[in-house]
């Protein structure tokens, strides 16, 4: 009881996942029956695949990826500096009608902070007609007190200087908009 009531609280764990839902009750089964039935041999061959089973199934979850998504959606979330939009709603506008914007996390090995962590955002405009096609901007994000500095900047695969890149993104906004 301890213990199932430990994964319940835990932060790590979404209860929203088919697979963790699936898991927690066949080894809840596999667990809590009769120890007078484990003794037959058939069934404690089946329950021990069982176990294995629903365990692959509750460690395919993988809690690194859930922590990954709320600092996601975190950053989406925080408004600009400008304070008109929120940086989801500026890579959408960026991005326009047929473009895709991906999100990543990447932790940097040379930082103390254990609380910053690298966005990348990927945005591809699926336009042949533009001139600028895809961009890659890397984003330094403290995830406790919400603070976001631009750390890098690729326009077309091609590294691009802060304040360049800035002003090649504004005529990506105005591409996105006109076309």
């Amino acid at each position: 009881m301890i213990i199932r009531e430990f994964i319940l609280s835990s932060k790590y764990f979404d209860f929203r996942l088919s697979t963790f839902k699936i898991g927690w009750c066949v080894l809840k089964f596999c667990i809590f029956v009769p120890l007078e039935e484990m003794y037959k041999p058939m069934k404690r061959v089946t329950r021990y695949f069982a176990v294995i089973v629903c365990l692959l199934a509750i460690f395919s979850c993988n809690p690194f990826n859930i922590a990954n998504q709320k600092i996601i959606e975190k950053f989406k979330a925080t408004i600009r500096e400008d304070g008109s939009t929120t940086y989801d709603d500026y890579f959408t506008k960026l991005a326009g009608l047929r473009g895709e914007v991906n999100y990543s996390v990447l932790s940097d090995d040379s930082e103390t902070n254990r609380d910053i962590k690298i966005i990348e955002v990927s945005i591809d405009k699926r336009d042949e007609s533009v001139e600028f096609k895809t961009a890659k901007l890397q984003y330094l994000f403290n995830k406790k007190t919400g603070f976001i500095k631009l750390k890098d900047l690729e326009i077309n695969g091609e590294s691009q200087n802060l304040l360049a890149g800035l002003v090649i993104l504004e005529l990506m906004m105005l591409e996105s908009a006109l076309r």
